[in-house]
């Protein structure tokens, strides 16, 4: 284990300062792949320039490509991240851009795939980040799909911060595509369900 830390210092002291501090921002990423827009919006930039960032890190071997323009940390390297980043408060406005993000995009996606569903108002800010191609069903059914996974992690990092009004908007839209896809067993059986059941922030009045 020490070898391994001290092998991923090794390639962190590599990078240059920019570098370096856009690997610490990408490592509050809660997980599974990320894509390149949620990386511009964890750094604030455009998706191509978190792009060229992304490579930079692969090429020193800081994150794994699963597919184009979609990137993973490994635990232990995110673990590394983090620690790097500490109490110093770097990340905190980070966060809520990529929930914002989030938050935007499924907005879209719903009103893409569930046309005649009601709309809520969320009291939060449209995100500026530039956002995937989500224009027609076929598209934003994908991009809901493959970030399934990134989306319940998101609401589990914005409960564990105290972001209810992110929570509960993001539970209302994945909530949603998981109907769609499986019925009320598919949404049981979600993360997010459990805080649902909990009775969080009000959701019952945002479902519909």
């Amino acid at each position: 284990m020490r070898s391994v830390g001290a092998s991923l210092r090794l390639s962190y002291q590599a990078l240059d300062e920019g570098c370096r501090a856009a690997f610490r921002v990408l490592g509050l990423h809660p997980g599974g792949g990320i894509d390149v827009y949620a990386a511009g919006a964890l750094l604030g930039v455009p998706a191509r320039e978190a792009e060229a960032v992304l490579e930079l890190l692969l090429d020193v071997h800081l994150v794994q490509q699963l597919e184009i323009g979609v990137y993973a940390f490994h635990d232990l390297v995110r673990s590394f991240a983090r620690g790097l980043v500490g109490g110093t408060g770097e990340g905190e406005v980070a966060v809520e851009r990529l929930l914002g993000y989030y938050l935007t995009a499924t907005e879209v996606a719903c009103g893409v795939l569930f046309p005649d569903r009601v709309g809520r108002v969320t009291g939060l800010a449209v995100s500026g980040a530039e956002l995937p191609d989500l224009g027609d069903v076929v598209r934003a059914g994908a991009w809901f799909e493959r970030e399934l996974g990134a989306l319940s992690l998101a609401v589990l990092l914005a409960q564990g911060r105290g972001l209810d009004r992110f929570v509960v908007c993001l539970v209302r839209n994945v909530g949603f595509q998981l109907h769609a896809r499986g019925g009320w067993r598919s949404l049981r059986s979600w993360a997010g369900w459990r805080w649902v059941r909990r009775g969080g922030w009000g959701i019952w009045s945002c479902w519909g």
